[in-house]
């Protein structure tokens, strides 16, 4: 069964642009990284998600999201510089205008689920988590090194993957400012979520909260199914070896 490795290059380039203070070198720890990850694998689809969402339909819906977020200029320009450096090799990218990174990476797990693929996700970011309910779908975190697994969703926020959306949507989500229901916390949400089974019995068993919000966060939290062309080959040899080359002219 083939495995399509997709990298969400914002969230594992970030830390180590910031780990090394904001210097080109940490471009050159990007590729490396990469090509230690890929390695591990015999044959395999390979595939770069960028965020380069100008119209953020999220934005649209609350004009607060994620305005919590700046981007300097340096680390711009080095996010277009790994762009460039993989188109410049055609090396598989994809983009969207008005969706994010998270949003191809669900629709690339989509489409691994309903055509028998593996997908295994190159991340760090929790909204990837309701990801783990497609079967065949994993996600690998790529400096602590391990896979996280449904079970350590399940240890960790005490509620399955599949709801993972609805428990962001009313415990908020502060790292993109989403505020969440008033008043309920994690702790509060997995209880929500552990005593009813369809959010129409929400209000009759929390009367104490307004759920008034509920649709809007959750259309925030809930990664969208889009209308892409699915960029993918399945020369690894080449795109590996193309990486090999890239670290070597960096180097």
């Amino acid at each position: 069964m083939y495995n399509i490795i997709i990298f969400d290059v914002s969230a594992v380039f970030c830390p180590l642009y910031f780990a090394n203070n904001g210097d080109y070198i940490s471009i050159f720890f990007f590729f490396k990284l990469i090509l230690n990850i890929i390695s591990s694998y015999s044959d395999c689809y390979i595939v770069f998600a960028f965020d380069k969402c100008i119209n953020n339909f999220r934005k649209t819906l609350l004009k607060e999201y994620k305005s919590n977020r700046t981007m300097d200029l340096q680390l711009r320009d080095a996010l277009s510089k790994i762009e460039q450096i993989l188109s410049s090799y055609n090396i598989p990218i994809e983009y969207h205008h008005q969706y994010e990174a998270d949003d191809i990476i669900a629709t690339y797990s989509d489409f691994a689920h309903k055509n028998n693929l593996k997908c295994t996700i190159i991340g760090i970011d929790k909204d990837l988590y309701q990801l783990l309910d497609n079967s065949g779908t994993s996600i690998f975190h790529p400096f602590k090194k391990i896979f996280i697994t449904i079970e350590d969703v399940i240890t960790k926020f005490n509620i399955h993957p599949s709801r993972f959306a609805l428990f962001q949507a009313l415990s908020g989500d502060s790292s993109d400012n989403i505020p969440g229901i008033k008043s309920v916390g994690p702790k509060t949400a997995a209880s929500i979520l552990n005593n009813c089974d369809d959010m129409g019995d929400f209000a009759n068993k929390f009367p104490k909260y307004d759920f008034t919000n509920l649709d809007l966060m959750l259309e925030l939290t809930k990664l969208k199914i889009i209308n892409i062309n699915f960029n993918i080959n399945n020369n690894y040899k080449e795109i590996r070896n193309y990486i090999i080359n890239i670290i070597n002219e960096l180097n």
